[in-house]
């Protein structure tokens, strides 16, 4: 289990992000999640993507169109399209170690770093 100083609570930091755009969201929030971890950090993430062309990039588009439909119609959610972090997370010191896709592109697991 994580320690207390381990953990990230919403009570002591907040980010007004009702009148942000998610790339505005993701320079602020990936700075502040990055400046409470160590030197030897490692962040893992797991996201949909659009592949460069083809059927897949197709595909991934008629299925984000879904997904964000219904999400808006049963959520809150903001969101109309995916905001890759990858340059935040650079600016902020990972580096890329691996990437590992799936699902025709549609979807990818990172593994990202701070140490050497």
């Amino acid at each position: 289990m994580y320690s207390s100083r381990h953990r990230l609570t919403a009570r002591r930091r907040k980010l007004d992000v009702a009148a942000q755009t998610h790339t505005e969201q993701l320079q602020k929030l990936i700075p502040l999640l990055a400046g409470s971890t160590t030197a030897e950090a490692i962040w893992l993430l797991a996201d949909f993507r659009v592949p460069e062309a083809g059927w897949r990039r197709w595909r991934a588009n008629v299925i984000l169109a879904m997904l964000y439909a219904f999400f808006k119609l049963t959520t809150s959610l903001s969101a109309s399209w995916l905001t890759p972090p990858d340059n935040f997370l650079t600016k902020a010191g990972f580096k890329l170690v691996d990437r590992r896709q799936m699902n025709f592109g549609f979807a990818h697991a990172d593994l990202w770093s701070r140490g050497g």
